[in-house]
């Protein structure tokens, strides 16, 4: 998903507009890496993404959203102590909803001066 929107940008912008240099602009913050190739990176985005869709078809990667829910649920078993949920919905709102739960306690704490 990553390797498609940064071929969308280079597609739409070009190499000077994701540089930050189009019409004169600059970019607020400078970054110095003179040794990175930015020339290179679209053929490289594009054999990777060919890559990527290759391991999908044959079943190598699973598709992104399977494996963002698999890390949310295990993330709520072994960080925040939960017990496993049996479909998406309820992961996702199960993990809201402990993450606003530790926020909060974490606050609470924090202004009584612990």
């Amino acid at each position: 998903m990553l390797l498609g929107i940064a071929l969308l940008a280079y597609e739409s912008f070009g190499l000077d507009g994701i540089a930050g240099q189009t019409n004169g602009g600059k970019l607020p913050v400078e970054v110095a890496m003179p040794s990175v190739d930015v020339a290179a990176a679209p053929k490289v985005l594009y054999q990777a993404f060919l890559v990527v869709y290759v391991l999908q078809v044959i079943g190598v990667l699973s598709h992104p959203v399977v494996n963002i829910l698999w890390a949310l649920e295990q993330v709520s078993i072994h960080v925040l102590g939960t017990s496993p949920r049996a479909s998406d919905g309820r992961i996702v709102l199960s993990f809201c909803l402990n993450l606003v739960f530790v926020a909060i306690c974490y606050q609470v704490r924090e202004s009584a001066g612990h």
